[in-house]
């Protein structure tokens, strides 16, 4: 064995607005500050836009992972447009993990 604890069954969905409030709890459990005041506008913003439905093209790279025991983890991401003569991609705007589930 490599000493990396066993992992529960996780699994993984698209983020909901009702994970917002595990979200901010688990971000700050792992920076030790309380950055609501940042988070609160961001998901707020980002669930609400996740959670219409009748948007042709909803948004996408924002999940959660969550075992028996609640969330472990979320990924917050934005499809970007060309600019600055890239191609068009993604941008990882916030992501966290547990850190007893995390893998070395």
């Amino acid at each position: 064995m490599s000493g990396i604890p066993e992992s529960p069954d996780i699994n993984v969905r698209q983020i909901c607005q009702i994970d917002s409030e595990a979200v901010r709890l688990l971000d700050s459990s792992i920076q030790g500050a309380d950055r609501s005041s940042t988070w609160d506008l961001y998901v707020k913003r980002l669930l609400s836009i996740i959670e219409l439905h009748w948007l042709q093209y909803p948004p996408s790279g924002c999940y959660v992972a969550e075992s028996e025991s609640g969330l472990v983890g979320f990924l917050l991401a934005e499809q970007q447009a060309t600019a600055y003569g890239l191609p068009p991609g993604a941008r990882i705007v916030a992501m966290a993990v547990e850190p007893t589930l995390r893998r070395v």
